[in-house]
């Protein structure tokens, strides 16, 4: 067979399977990630991201008054650097139409799935194909981390880690891409730039990715850096450090004050060793059992190689590096959520599924097991199939659960929250007042509400904390997931105007993981068989004065 044909058969084969993971990501997308049932915009994270930027940005395009644009854009005085995705949020609202159903959507089949077609890409220039291809691209996309990310619009998530996957397949392929389209090694290298510093003011621990560059160039040129290579470094750096030295000393332009947000990342050591366990736990709970795969894959690969006398592929390091760094930068975080955690499961699925192909590749070679052979390649294949199907069946059980569970919660929280404003707006001219105090743990609740008065119901809040405005009250709102000012003894002396609960069934995902064993499909089916205990979620108006 000549070499043009091999290459069309190649390539054909890798359009296949990137054919058959699309497929998988739509149907696992809309029969678990439901973003079609989701018809509303969440007052947590979302209307601040999303509504109030674009509201910010209209009014300095159009009104020519941008300091609420700049503060927000810029962060001033909040000790964030997000201005990238703060553009983004505002231009992704705006340009569908102010629809959430249609944001939800594209945050799915869009950004979701092009991250998921980035990953496959990554992989397949590291020379992975077949079934670890397919399989890398279901560890990431089956993740809980994934689904939380992709089922809420706030989260900037899934474009940090779309573009950082962007920026490192250009550049892991520099060499091989500039050589093959005679690009100008300066263009090139400036649009590597853009990229990275635009990924980098998305989120400000995105910085990480910087150390793993280093690393990679290092380890690959055994420090000897050429001056392209250490601008990659130097220069977004010097743009984060210098941002976020504004971010921290500059004086905000408005009264929507969020600096208390950065007071829960806590450079203590026993913290740091505590979440570091915690992380570490549910990481390795939510790749099971591919995160405490990867150390011994290492040693016995490399024992496998050196006998082969060959080594690693150096890009392997880089996404080592990358794993380390951004699971690291989470463990001074005091909140431990498993939608902070999509950089590390993506590059663990990449380092993960890696070596299990040198390994499969090692035994094959040390047999001297010969795949041309059709007989013996499909019995190979289905041994592969056999192992490969059981270690991503340990975990996806329970990733499936969960998920499930949340696409149900996410559905009727929203529908909890438009009750409530809708609540609070027919007494708002009478005044209302949150039962909470000025804590930064309800300050998303007690700064969207009025939020969504505003932007959503066109009314201008007559919503106050109850801590120094009780002069202002004439009704108390209370509702779970805040910590109450007033106890329920002082509550209960109120007169109840309205109150609504709700319950939300939730799946045991232990219970669910044993049956699916045996009957998968029976399993998703039919979950009502596998309920355990359910979210309560409740409001109430009273009488305050």
């Amino acid at each position: 067979m000549s070499k043009k044909a091999v290459n069309i058969k190649a390539t054909f084969g890798r359009a296949m399977l990137l054919g058959i993971i699309t497929l998988l990501y739509f149907g696992y997308s809309y029969f678990i990630l439901r973003p079609q049932v989701f018809n509303r915009i969440s007052l947590i994270d979302d209307i601040t991201n999303q509504v109030e930027t674009s509201e910010y940005l209209k009014k300095c395009i159009y009104k020519k008054e941008c300091n609420d644009a700049l503060s927000r854009v810029f962060d001033i005085g909040s000790r964030r650097l997000r201005p990238a995705w703060w553009v983004i949020g505002a231009l992704t609202h705006t340009g569908l139409g102010e629809n959430p159903t249609t944001e939800h959507l594209f945050r799915a089949y869009g950004i979701g799935f092009l991250s998921v077609i980035t990953l496959a890409l990554t992989c397949i220039s590291m020379g992975m194909g077949g079934l670890f291809l397919v399989l890398a691209s279901l560890i990431y996309f089956t993740n809980f981390s994934f689904t939380e990310n992709i089922i809420r619009l706030g989260p900037n998530e899934p474009y940090s880690v779309f573009l950082l996957g962007i920026f490192s397949l250009l550049f892991l392929e520099k060499e091989k891409i500039i050589s093959k389209y005679k690009i100008p090694k300066k263009i090139y290298y400036a649009g590597l730039l853009v990229i990275l510093i635009i990924t980098l003011f998305i989120k400000e621990n995105t910085f990480v990715v910087i150390p793993a560059i280093f690393i990679y160039e290092a380890f690959r040129v055994r420090l000897r850096i050429r001056k392209m290579d250490w601008g990659l470094i130097i220069i977004p750096f010097m743009f984060w450090g210098m941002s976020m030295i504004w971010s921290y000393t500059g004086k905000n332009l408005t009264q929507d004050k969020i600096s208390g947000y950065t007071s829960y990342y806590v450079l203590s050591l026993p913290i740091f060793i505590d979440n570091g366990k915690a992380i570490m736990n549910i990481i390795s709970n939510s790749t099971m059992p591919f995160l405490k795969l990867i150390i011994p894959l290492i040693l016995l690969n490399w024992v496998l190689l050196k006998h082969r006398k060959t080594s690693f592929d150096n890009r392997f390091w880089y996404w080592i590096a990358f794993l380390f760094f951004f699971t690291v930068v989470l463990f001074p975080w005091k909140y431990i959520l498993d939608r902070y955690q999509l950089m590390a499961i993506w590059a663990i699925a990449i380092v993960s599924t890696y070596l299990l192909k040198i390994l499969y590749e090692n035994i094959l070679a040390i047999l001297k097991l010969k795949t041309t052979n059709p007989y013996s390649k499909y019995v190979i294949q289905a041994v592969v199939l056999l192992i490969l199907s059981n270690l991503f069946f340990r975990g996806f059980p329970l990733n499936l659960a969960r998920s499930i569970n949340y696409s149900r919660f996410f559905e009727s929280f929203l529908y909890f929250e438009k009750e409530q404003v809708e609540a609070i707006k027919s007494f708002n001219s009478k005044g209302v007042c949150i039962n909470s105090g000025y804590m930064l743990d309800n300050s998303e609740i007690y700064l969207s509400i009025p939020k969504a008065l505003r932007y959503l119901y066109n009314t201008t809040p007559n919503f106050y904390v109850l801590e120094n405005n009780q002069d202002r009250c004439k009704y108390l709102f209370s509702r779970t997931a805040v910590i109450p000012l007033l106890s329920k003894n002082e509550l209960s002396k109120m007169e109840l105007i309205e109150s609504f609960s709700y319950k939300i069934p939730q799946i045991n995902p232990l219970f669910f993981r044993e049956s699916f064993t045996m009957h998968p499909l029976k399993t998703i089916i039919d979950t009502n068989e596998y309920l355990g205990d359910s979210i309560s979620l409740y409001w109430e108006i009273r009488k305050f004065k």
